[in-house]
């Protein structure tokens, strides 16, 4: 348990950290203006916990089943590409502010952390082999 805390610390809180910085920087000075439905912080801070549930389960069922990992893997991504879905479906259905911008900010985390996810999915692989 603690290689999976040391790769949480040393790989997935910087980046998502470094990501979210520049993506803000980058909104707030091109796009202040625009009107949103979630802010940047909150898109994040959703996507993150999800990212961190996703490779906890990842870790256990490598830690119980190791033949597993891989089809937990997928069920995990699969089950948090629905509750991306659903945050999108649910600012589509409010018409009151520009969902363009909403619908990028949370495909821009989504795939940051979807990266980083897969990276430590496979360092925590590695390390048990």
């Amino acid at each position: 348990m603690s290689q999976l805390y040391k790769y949480i610390l040393i790989i997935l809180l910087p980046v998502i950290i470094g990501a979210y910085l520049i993506h803000n920087y980058i909104f707030s000075n091109y796009f202040s203006g625009q009107e949103i439905n979630y802010s940047i912080e909150v898109i994040y801070v959703i996507v993150s916990i999800i990212t961190l549930i996703n490779i906890t389960g990842i870790h256990f069922v490598n830690k119980l089943w190791k033949d597993k990992t891989g089809f937990a893997f997928m069920i995990f991504g699969v089950i948090k590409m629905f509750l991306i879905i659903f945050l999108i479906v649910k600012i589509r259905l409010n018409n009151e502010v520009n969902i363009i911008f909403d619908g990028v900010n949370i495909v821009i985390a989504y795939f940051v952390s979807l990266i980083v996810e897969s990276y430590i999915s496979v360092k925590v692989l590695k390390s048990n082999d």
